[in-house]
């Protein structure tokens, strides 16, 4: 007898809690596994956090990739709240249909009618206007919003020339002292400037340019080089600019104006050479060893915990 060519009929206990459950991150235990599912979808993806939530949610419906990462981070948070809350570990899944679950609640609140009594006193010829009272100045904008930076370099100084002017007009500078972490980051982050020192070690900055992932499509590529060494300037592809040392304030304001776009609140700037040393090595063993319970910020610095979010930790 043949068999039937039609589908199985929907299980009854069917739903999309179920069917997320049943995906990749059924499989997921660990931070560093999470974390690892994390890196590996940003190596293939041009929007890996639209990919990464709808696997989260069971969903195949498509989502554009900033109101993905905001999902994501939003996410990342309640489940830190959760694990805070109960003191025991809790599986991200949890987390995001916990947040699902208060999105679904929340009703919009009904819009307060003026009174006819306000609108007279606004509109009465010769009545003394109320003084307005001053508004008060917008937040400041989350890390995560921000067009981001990232400087792949090993040299500590140029890294903290690079953070001390960017961080004045308020664009977090992420460091990469190897060419894997800059491949890490460049993949989580969709940084507007990619900085790529040509002395990267081991084999050099621009072996790094033929890796990047597609996340960084978009990216603006800076190649840092040493003062007068315009030929390696002159052979680079038409899409890859190039930076003379010494990085000036002036040469990365003007970088910042065309790339950025305006300045923001200020970013606070790192005490010294030492802070940034251990920034950036915080930040490489985070995309090493992706999310795993430790140092996951460096002196409290915000750069390292906004990768530690990233990566789910």
């Amino acid at each position: 007898m043949p068999k039937s060519t039609e589908p199985p009929p929907p299980r009854a206990d069917s739903s999309p809690l179920r069917e997320a459950t049943e995906g990749v991150f059924a499989h997921i235990r660990t931070d560093q596994e999470l974390a690892e599912l994390v890196r590996d979808t940003a190596k293939r993806e041009q929007k890996p956090y639209a990919k990464l939530v709808q696997r989260l949610a069971g969903d195949a419906s498509s989502l554009d990739e900033a109101t993905a990462r905001d999902t994501w981070l939003e996410a990342v948070e309640r489940r830190r709240a959760l694990v805070k809350a109960l003191g025991r570990p809790v599986h991200l899944q949890v987390a995001f249909f916990d947040l699902l679950h208060d999105r679904t609640r929340a009703r919009p609140k009904a819009r307060k009618r003026a009174s006819v009594a306000s609108m007279k006193a606004v509109s009465t010829p010769g009545a003394e206007p109320k003084r307005r009272r001053r508004s008060s100045p917008p937040a400041p904008l989350p890390w995560e919003k921000r067009p981001m930076v990232v400087f792949a370099t090993s040299n500590a100084r140029l890294f903290g020339e690079a953070h001390t002017a960017l961080a004045k007009l308020g664009f977090p500078v992420l460091p990469a002292r190897d060419a894997p972490t800059a491949l890490t980051l460049a993949g989580l982050t969709r940084p507007r400037v990619l900085l790529i020192d040509v002395l990267l070690p081991p084999r050099g900055g621009t072996r790094l340019l033929s890796r990047l992932p597609p996340a960084a499509d978009e990216a603006l590529r800076l190649m840092v080089l040493p003062e007068g060494w315009f030929a390696i300037g002159r052979k680079l592809a038409p899409e890859v600019g190039a930076l003379m040392l010494p990085l000036t304030e002036e040469a990365l304001d003007a970088m910042a104006a065309r790339a950025l776009g305006r300045s923001l609140s200020p970013i606070e700037p790192l005490a010294d050479a030492r802070e940034g040393a251990a920034l950036a090595a915080s930040i490489a063993e985070l995309c090493r060893t992706t999310g795993r319970p430790g140092p996951r910020r460096a002196g409290g610095r915000e750069e390292a915990d906004l990768v530690a979010r990233l990566l789910g930790a």
